[in-house]
Order: C-alpha cells, then structure tokens, then sequence
C-alpha cells in the first residue's frame, strides 16, 4: 500500500469515527507554489503555478436535518452552523472559509444538503502555498459532490475567489484557484488572467521543484496584500492620465477547463 492509499484509508476510518459512520465522499485539495507572476493576476497579466503532492483532505457524509458540522483535525476544533442560518462573516477565520463555501453555492441556486464534514492536511499552514484556496475549493468540490449538479473547474475557481473577496475581505486575483483546481500532474500550468484560459506546460524530464521553507509565516488575510492591490490601482489611474486606454480588470470568460473530480 502506498502513501497515497494509507492517507486515504487512516482519513476513512478517522471521519468514520468521527461521524459514527463511513464517509460518502473523499476529496483532495492540492496546496500550489508560484513560480512566475505575483500581483499579476488581478493586473490581466500571466502566472506560472504549479499544484503541489501536499494539500488539506475533506471527508464528507450527507446529513438529513440542515446541519452543517465541521471538525478540523489539526486545529482540533469544530464547527456546527444551519444551512438557512450560516453568517459566513462570523466566527473564525477558518470556520468562515467552510461557511462560505456553503452560502455562495446556496445563493447561486444549487441545492445542497446538510453535512458533517472532516477536514485534514499535510499542507502547511501560513507558508505561502495556499492554504485558505486549498480548504476552501476542497469544501466546495466535497459539498457539491453530494448534489447532482455539475461544475466546471473555472466556475469552481470563481466561487472560491469569491470566498476571498466576499467572506474573508481579501481582494485576491484568482491565481491560488485556477492553479488548485485546473493544474495537471507533471505539468505547470500557464494562466492567462486576460481571459482565464490555462494551458498546461509539461516539466522537463528529470526536473525537480524545490520549495524551501523560511520559517517566516504569514497568512493574506493579515498581510499587505489588499494594500499592495490598491497601490496597483493607483499606478494603472496615473498611467491611464497618459494612455487613457490601459486596462486591468476582471473579465468574464467561458469555461477553460473541464470538471473538477479530486475525489477519492
């Protein structure tokens, strides 16, 4: 049996346990890094990511009476709220990532039932590698997973960015989720923010990516990142006095990637 197949059999019987029985659906959300382009994607430019063998692990059960009930194990806290009655503004940070990811897809018309929801990583917390995206896509793909509905992986994208912008307060581009949720094994992937499409671009043969840790943690929620967003804006307003025809803004495009399946 391999590392693979132990994670997802140690994630079954810990969400049995924790559910009092087994789970109907597993997901696995990939962490990303970023090889090329900061700050670009909210500027219509391009970005290198690459999805990561690190990421957070979702096990979900479908429950009858519209409870939404979470339980992260490495925070070894739980969360307990009424679909009809989420308030994905209040409580933790991290509660607030697994409410939204039920709120929006009730607002947009999908139907989704009550669930109790397990929730691991091996992914590290605070480390630049996108943990919040990770979590938040990895709910979405879990709860939608229990409905009928199907949805494209960029569609996917969009509601996790929303999760951000909306629920969180981070005026983050889309980069973190379109590298989550389009990214192919083996390969980076180029994103074009112009128009959302993504091409993936197979490594080298015998290429390594290392990632390094600095020790240095951070989240984007507490950073400076919305400030470094307006500074962008400001400096596209000073060059528009010169070019008034300069743009960089979010543009709405058909889908570009086929549907999410992270499941296990």
């Amino acid at each position: 049996m391999d590392n693979d197949d132990l994670r997802t059999a140690e994630l079954r019987a810990a969400s049995g346990l924790s559910f009092g029985a087994p789970p109907d659906l597993l997901v696995r959300s990939p962490g990303r890094v970023n090889l090329i382009g900061e700050h670009t994607d909210y500027n219509d430019g391009f970005t290198l990511p690459i999805a990561l063998n690190l990421g957070t692990d979702v096990a979900v059960r479908r429950r009858p009476d519209g409870l939404l009930r979470t339980f992260a194990r490495r925070l070894d806290a739980s969360d307990t709220r009424r679909l009809d009655a989420l308030h994905p503004t209040e409580g933790p940070e991290w509660a607030r990532y697994i409410a939204g990811a039920a709120a929006l897809p009730r607002d947009g018309g999908y139907e989704l039932p009550g669930a109790d929801l397990f929730i691991d990583s091996d992914l590290p917390i605070g480390a630049g590698l996108s943990s919040s995206a990770s979590l938040e896509l990895g709910v979405l793909v879990a709860l939608l997973g229990l409905t009928e509905a199907g949805i494209d992986r960029t569609e996917l994208a969009r509601l996790g960015q929303r999760i951000e912008n909306e629920i969180i307060g981070l005026r983050s581009g889309i980069m973190d989720q379109l590298a989550i949720a389009c990214a192919e094994a083996g390969s980076v992937l180029l994103i074009d923010c112009r128009t959302l499409a993504t091409e993936p671009v197979p490594l080298p043969g015998g290429m390594r990516i290392l990632v390094l840790d600095s020790a240095v943690p951070r989240t984007l929620a507490g950073s400076a990142y919305n400030t470094r967003r307006a500074e962008c804006e400001a400096a596209l307003q000073r060059l528009q006095d010169v070019v008034p025809r300069l743009r960089a803004h979010s543009v709405t495009s058909p889908p570009t990637c086929s549907p999410n399946t992270h499941t296990g």
